[in-house]
């Protein structure tokens, strides 16, 4: 039963390789985030090994208790991008938000958002850690859009107490959640853009 189990996870895992291939296959990608992708956590960890199989250029810039207005602060987004030469972004933010009033989150979003100037984003929501937070989780894709894809993590994702540690998520969970996000992706972008 042991290695049927991983048999299943390893064939899961060439799978979720695979059909990156098409999405992200020779694309610069530039990932903007909190503590949540910070160094080897679970989903960093994960968008490495399933874009270097694409290949893709992938770049991760994170902060600890990183915000909107973190990346939107002296244009840094905007020069992240110039700076990576990114033809894709993903944000990884909201988590340190979930405590702040909803004008401020969507001002913050908006500036943010506003340096993209066109580059293709996904932005993955934050999970739902937070006690009371709801009334905002459902207001992020509102925030976000269109100037991103919304990845509703607090929908797609269930999170049990033994997978997380505090306001962080376990490396085999951050892991399971960046697989859910990618397979997301794999069918949100265009049709054109997967056939070569």
């Amino acid at each position: 039963m042991k290695y049927l189990f991983i048999a299943v996870l390893l064939l899961v895992s060439t799978n979720l390789s695979a059909d990156t291939d098409p999405v992200w296959g020779g694309r610069r990608v530039l990932v903007i985030g909190d503590s949540l992708i910070a160094g080897n956590s679970g989903f960093a960890a994960c968008l490495r090994e399933c874009l270097k199989t694409a290949p893709a250029s992938l770049f991760i810039e994170s902060e600890i208790g990183a915000r909107p207005r973190t990346f939107s602060k002296d244009n840094r987004l905007h020069e992240l991008i110039k700076k990576h030469k990114a033809e894709s972004v993903i944000i990884v933010l909201g988590m340190n938000t979930l405590r702040s009033p909803a004008s401020v989150v969507r001002d913050s979003i908006r500036n943010l958002t506003y340096q993209l100037h066109g580059t293709e984003c996904f932005w993955v929501g934050p999970p739902p850690l937070i006690e009371g937070a709801d009334h905002l989780l459902k207001k992020y894709r509102s925030f976000v859009e269109p100037k991103c894809k919304y990845f509703d993590t607090s929908k797609e994702v269930k999170f049990s107490p033994k997978s997380v540690s505090g306001f962080h998520v376990k490396a085999w969970k951050g892991r399971r959640w960046a697989k859910a996000f990618l397979w997301w992706v794999f069918n949100q972008v265009p049709v054109e853009r997967t056939i070569s």
